[in-house]
């Protein structure tokens, strides 16, 4: 079971909103390995509202839920903490690369074959940008990467995924953290390729897309066309083994 969360905006004057969270439950898992939110403005004052030249200052907090004898003109908000609403739509035309893949973090990473594949696989595919979220790996793993690194056709992007850091010995706040947390750096790679490429690829080291009778960059230009409002495909899955010799 996974939280729904749904933002209301309520508008009391030209200077004061009120965003309030509805949490709900959904039954169903989510196939996509992020969280996304979607918002719907019917009226044009509210989405002149939100623009950011226009908005007034935000703060998020916990609103003080008054008794129902009382009656309060202000909604008392506690701990506020305030917000940098930014523009985040492109300014500039998408960049020079068509395919990018995002590498999920990888830890305590020995083997350096799968590296080989990993890069060789989706070279063949059309990929000229990698991001590679490190948060450990061995000496022989990091030699490797750097020779990729000097390769001129491609350009790879490293983001150091650490531990959360811990000053306080009786808690570990990465005891709660499932695999260097997946879903956080997927997010994290999707807004950093934003105006870099056209076409973003979530990947772990041992996984392959393929195409039947046409390479991956034909197949997704045509479900582009076909299906103009889509904002992400999915690949459905299989075990398979090959023997290395």
């Amino acid at each position: 079971m996974k939280s729904l969360v749904w933002f209301r905006f309520t508008r009391f004057n030209n200077t004061f909103y009120l965003l309030t969270a509805l949490l709900g439950l959904i039954n169903f898992r989510c196939h996509l390995v992020g969280y996304f939110s979607a918002a719907t403005f019917n009226n044009r004052s509210v989405v002149n509202a939100v623009r950011e030249d226009q908005l007034p200052k935000m703060y998020i907090g916990v609103t003080k839920k008054p008794s129902g004898k009382q009656k309060q003109e202000k909604i008392q908000l506690l701990n506020p903490q305030r917000l940098n609403v930014i523009d985040a739509r492109l300014k500039n035309p998408v960049g020079r690369h068509t395919l990018a893949v995002c590498l999920q973090p990888i830890f305590f990473f020995a083997d350096w074959t799968l590296l080989i594949q990993f890069f060789e696989t989706w070279i063949t595919q059309g990929a000229t940008k990698f991001y590679i979220y490190v948060q450990s790996m061995a000496p022989e793993v990091e030699e490797l990467l750097q020779a990729y690194e000097a390769d001129p056709d491609i350009d790879i992007e490293r983001v150091h995924w650490a531990p959360l850091p811990n000053e306080n010995s009786s808690s570990e706040p990465n005891n709660y953290v499932y695999r260097g947390e997946v879903v956080a750096s997927v997010n994290d790679c999707i807004l950093r390729a934003r105006g870099k490429a056209k076409l973003v690829v979530s990947s772990d080291l041992d996984e392959i897309v393929y195409a039947h009778g046409q390479p991956l960059l034909t197949l997704l230009e045509t479900l582009i066309v076909k299906y103009p409002k889509a904002a992400a495909f999915l690949f459905r899955t299989r075990m398979a083994a090959f023997q290395v010799n």
